[in-house]
């Protein structure tokens, strides 16, 4: 004897071919056909006693409640508004040309005078950092 099957699993009396009542356009909509309620009909609403409540307004959060909630973002978009100044007013900076060449000045040591120092080619490494940042 092979293992017997439980009616649930067998289709309850249909045959393993024939559709299911969902595919065959049965079911919910016949059901409601046949207590006399279709989709054409109009619905009336009863009054009722029971107040309808606003939903609570949404607090607008000042900018103190921004920066206590969210220090990381306030700190980088501060970084990135400073670097951006920096970018824009790098001419006014006292800075020097980056691209100029000075090979007499090469990998000099941050000074007064060269705040980062100078690169390989004698190039201002402050300027060349201003520059681009932008």
């Amino acid at each position: 004897m092979g293992p017997s099957l439980s009616p649930l699993t067998q289709g309850e009396g249909r045959s393993p071919s024939s559709p299911s009542p969902r595919l065959r356009g049965e079911g919910r909509r016949e059901g409601l056909r046949a207590t006399g309620i279709d989709r054409g009909s109009e619905m009336t609403v009863a009054p009722t006693d029971i107040a309808v409540l606003a939903a609570p307004s949404v607090r607008k959060r000042g900018v103190r409640d921004t920066i206590r909630r969210h220090p990381t973002i306030v700190v980088g978009a501060t970084l990135l508004g400073l670097m951006a100044l920096m970018a824009i007013f790098a001419p006014y900076l006292g800075t020097v040309d980056p691209q100029a060449l000075s090979p007499i000045r090469r990998l000099r040591w941050p000074s007064a005078q060269y705040w980062f120092g100078t690169d390989m080619l004698g190039r201002d490494i402050y300027s060349r950092t201003l520059y681009g940042a932008g």
